[in-house]
């Protein structure tokens, strides 16, 4: 796998948004994956393993803007570390040790729109993060499970809090707290280690700045493998009344 057409990843942002999106899957460390000159500036001081996720997430997101018809140009690092994304388009980027995934759409108004993706390795989320990750529900929902439950389950929610923080960082500009939302997983309470779809859906705690220009409902979906849980999510803004395109 070089860059590919990750159809299996789109299908997490069609029942979130009327519009189509595309997502692109690039492997990390492929020597065939070049950053465009106006990205370079942004790398001197990384280290070769996060100049390798760098590059393969920028060259996924220029093969995603080529797909929507978009002249592929730099994909720049704009305030807080996210992507910078060429007018008329809104997107998102993540990466594991392995692969990176980038999703872009078109949009008329990329002021009312924010989409966001991440994805997480299995395994990886143990016991000894899980006041970092979760509330004190939350903790008590994974206590419950199995260990290949409780591992899915961890790796979910993960997942999901990043993709939503991270659309909601276009709206608001600020980070928030992994105590500041809990989540409510749909398909976790079975506690199975299988591949499927997690649907997720977000109340705010009482400590939750988040800015009500984010609307509402807040919800992720997540396809979950053997192997890594990819989540997306869409906001977009309660006065919009028009769709990305």
């Amino acid at each position: 796998m070089a860059i590919e057409r990750a159809n299996d990843i789109e299908a997490l942002f069609q029942p979130l948004g009327d519009h189509p999106f595309v997502v692109m899957r690039a492997a990390v460390g492929d020597a065939e994956h070049e950053l465009h000159p106006g990205e370079v500036a942004f790398t001197r001081a990384m280290s070769p393993a996060r100049m390798a996720t760098f590059t393969a997430g920028r060259s996924a997101a220029r093969a995603g803007l080529q797909a929507l018809g978009v002249a592929p140009g730099p994909v720049s690092i704009d305030r807080g570390g996210i992507p910078g994304w060429p007018s008329g388009v809104i997107g998102s980027i993540t990466h594991t040790e392995s692969v990176a995934y980038a999703v872009v759409a078109a949009a008329d108004d990329p002021s009312s729109y924010a989409v966001g993706i991440d994805a997480e390795q299995r395994r990886r989320v143990g016991r000894d993060v899980l006041s970092l990750v979760m509330t004190t529900n939350e903790q008590e929902v994974w206590s419950r499970l199995d260990p290949a439950g409780a591992d899915r389950f961890a790796t979910t929610l993960f997942s999901a809090k990043e993709a939503l923080y991270k659309a909601q960082f276009v709206f608001t500009g600020a980070w928030l707290g992994f105590e500041h939302v809990e989540a409510s997983i749909g398909t976790e309470t079975s506690g199975t280690d299988t591949s499927g779809l997690s649907d997720t859906v977000f109340e705010e705690t009482p400590s939750s700045p988040l800015d009500p220009a984010v609307g509402r409902p807040l919800r992720a979906l997540s396809q979950v493998g053997a192997d890594q849980v990819v989540s997306g999510v869409v906001l977009f803004r309660p006065t919009s009344r028009e769709r990305p395109c």
